[in-house]
């Protein structure tokens, strides 16, 4: 049974700051024997709004900020729950932040899961009636065991100065070939979302040197970076062939990589992109 909930949205602060609904995830709504989340869409498949009936979504009690985090699955091989929300705002933030868990993210042969955080900010066009995206910014988040701080900052298109945003959070993009066959897997739990504005961005340590070896590299390639950070390992077409988090004195198996040149891209604040020869 389909189920369609509205969302509330807040009044802009006297400050000038976007504000989200139910940011932390504090807020649920009992409904028989199910709890719903305030404030946000809980979406699955095919853009199709979810009842209280069905399972995939969760409240879970032990949170990084707060007594409640939420907990979002991939199921079933095929598709995964998320969440969206759709929120007022009269700035140009510098993306969207908050804390993570990704776990059980084990695909077959030994690829690991991923999980997305979107961000599309748009502007009313009185003379088309439509709204026009201002930016956008996405960012995969992979596996953490403990809540772990992300950013995803936004790319802007235009300089006009937005009116609405629309943020998504998943534990997958689904389509990938590569699933567990188990059914349940991939559990992403976030907590604490929050709007960043520019003035308040997290500025690349002027010390945060990257060290990458052996180049050229036959089965194992170090990367030492003093904080922690996402990377990903591209062909020369812009194709990721592996992702993985590194920071101190981390390994990749690059094994499986057939000889030749490919990149490999530090994703923090600022990208470092480092290009290497496989053996």
């Amino acid at each position: 049974m389909k189920q369609i909930f509205l969302i509330t949205l807040i009044a802009l602060s006297t400050s000038g700051q976007a504000q989200l609904v139910n940011p932390g995830f504090e807020n649920w709504t009992t409904v028989g024997n199910y709890k719903t989340l305030d404030g946000w869409m809980h979406m699955c498949a095919l853009n199709q709004n979810l009842g209280p009936n069905f399972i995939g979504t969760w409240r879970v009690d032990t949170a990084a900020v707060g007594a409640h985090a939420l907990k979002l699955s991939r199921w079933y091989n095929y598709t995964c729950d998320w969440i969206r929300q759709i929120a007022p705002v009269n700035t140009r933030p510098y993306g969207i932040s908050g804390l993570y868990k990704y776990e059980d993210i084990e695909l077959q042969g030994g690829y690991q899961d991923s999980a997305l955080v979107e961000m599309v900010l748009t502007k009313w066009n009185a003379t088309t009636l439509k709204p026009d995206t201002v930016g956008a910014g996405v960012k995969m988040l992979l596996a953490a065991s403990t809540f772990t701080p992300f950013n995803c900052p936004v790319t802007y298109t235009s300089a006009d100065v937005p009116d609405t945003a629309i943020i998504s959070m998943r534990p997958m993009p689904w389509g990938s070939r590569r699933w567990n066959m188990t059914g349940w897997s991939s559990y992403f739990t976030v907590d604490d979302i929050s709007f960043q504005e520019r003035s308040t961005a997290v500025k690349e340590p002027i010390a945060n040197k990257l060290q990458v070896y052996p180049n050229p590299a036959a089965d194992k390639l170090h990367v030492n970076t003093e904080t922690k950070a996402t990377a990903s390992i591209t062909d020369m077409t812009g194709k990721v062939l592996l992702t993985a988090i590194v920071d101190k004195n981390s390994t990749i198996d690059v094994s499986r990589l057939l000889p030749g040149n490919y990149m490999l891209t530090i994703d923090r604040v600022n990208k470092q992109v480092v290009k290497f020869v496989k053996e």
